[in-house]
């Protein structure tokens, strides 16, 4: 909309809550991360008649009025928070849009990603200290384990691979072969079987899975000491 005479950006998206970098992140997958795919870029409407240069520049001219500076450091380190977690949410969408990334483009959107990790995602959870995230991070901490173990049944396949794995992470053999013949039912075997035991929180997290809620708790109690 336009107010005395200025165009201002509203709800930029429907996933924008709390902190402005999640409105940010769209504007920028519109403007920076699609149109690194000349094929992506001619079949959006928004963007179908615009080049590369134009694009940069309404992005460039965007940031800067939005952060209102003209300071080069700042505006790459925003910047480089906003690409970190928009390769992030990119990635999400790959187990869901089979084909919608080439293995190249997943290789690059994983290391932006893990790169912002390192460099961002402290700040982020900093912003969010003193208030009360606790009960919404037990949910996304539960559901991201839930969708690991859903892929990794997926990635077992058949169900001497399945009992294999299973047995391998501890279970019984018995249980293991009952619980391999569950089937493709993957979030019924998630929830319910032995699986959620042999892929456990702990098991995940010596593969690199930090929880999300252990990692909240940790920097929310540091804030308020």
């Amino acid at each position: 909309m336009v107010q005395n005479g200025e165009l201002t950006f509203i709800d930029l998206s429907n996933g924008g809550s709390g902190h402005p970098i999640f409105d940010l992140m769209s504007m920028y997958l519109t403007y920076r991360v699609t149109p690194m795919d000349p094929e992506k870029r001619h079949s959006s409407i928004m963007l179908k008649d615009f080049t590369d240069d134009e694009i940069a520049k309404i992005w460039d001219l965007f940031i800067r009025s939005y952060l209102e500076t003209e300071d080069e450091d700042l505006i790459a380190k925003v910047t480089g928070q906003i690409d970190g977690l928009a390769c992030a949410r990119v990635l999400l969408a790959v187990p869901f849009i089979p084909g919608l990334l080439s293995e190249q483009e997943i290789q690059y959107y994983k290391q932006r990603a893990l790169e912002f990790y390192d460099a961002g995602l402290e700040k982020i959870c900093f912003y969010y200290a003193l208030g009360s995230m606790k009960t919404a991070m037990t949910e996304i901490d539960a559901h991201l384990r839930t969708r690991l173990r859903v892929i990794i049944w997926k990635q077992w396949k058949v169900p001497k691979k399945r009992q294999w794995g299973l047995q391998k992470l501890g279970i019984s053999k018995d249980e293991a072969r009952r619980t391999a013949y569950w089937g493709d039912r993957y979030q019924l075997v998630a929830l319910k079987s032995c699986l959620s035991r042999a892929v456990s929180k702990e098991v995940l997290a010596r593969a690199g899975l930090v929880c999300c809620l252990d990692y909240y708790n940790e920097r929310h109690a540091l804030k308020l000491c």
